[in-house]
């Protein structure tokens, strides 16, 4: 099994913005969540479900830091 690094960008990539996407949106078995409990949610899971520095990219962008996301790369 692929671990870590090992796993492709984009599919570590599209791993945090479907995760989002599903906690913001109301599922049968539980209500949506709030912007600032997804995103806190995000930062409960990076380094385990999600890749850490990810994770503080695409909040960052969330938080409109989009010159700290870019210079991060």
């Amino acid at each position: 099994a692929l671990r870590g690094e090992q796993i492709p960008l984009g599919a570590r990539m599209i791993s945090v913005v479907a995760g989002y996407l599903a906690m913001m949106t109301d599922r049968p078995f539980a209500p949506r969540l709030s912007q600032s409990q997804a995103m806190a949610e995000l930062e409960r899971c990076a380094g385990t479900q999600f890749d850490g520095m990810l994770v503080r990219l695409f909040i960052a962008h969330l938080n409109g830091k989009k010159r700290s996301v870019a210079s991060s790369l």
